[in-house]
């Protein structure tokens, strides 16, 4: 939301994205070669791909718990019981 709020008062779009990187520790130069790595889109457009054909993913976050995907995690409590009842066994 933040980002599409700086393009819409007419901020810079790179700027928000070198800022990101920045607070992570990544130097400018990082960041652009993230932002114009076409292997690593089309990495990520593959990894997106088969989360929403094997796992019906259609938002984020969705957490995929011993190969199956969690339903109605809304908190962090949700989340730690199914991750406890799965390493529980």
């Amino acid at each position: 939301e933040a980002l599409f709020n700086t393009l819409r008062s007419g901020g810079d779009g790179r700027q928000y994205f070198i800022d990101i990187g920045s607070a992570a520790g990544l130097s400018e130069e990082q960041v652009m070669a993230c932002i114009s790595d076409g292997d690593g889109a089309r990495r990520v457009r593959r990894v997106v791909e088969a989360g929403v054909r094997d796992f019906d993913i259609d938002g984020t976050p969705t957490f995929i718990i011993n190969g199956r995907k969690a339903e109605n995690i809304g908190d962090y409590e949700t989340l730690a019981r199914a991750l406890d009842a799965a390493l529980a066994g």
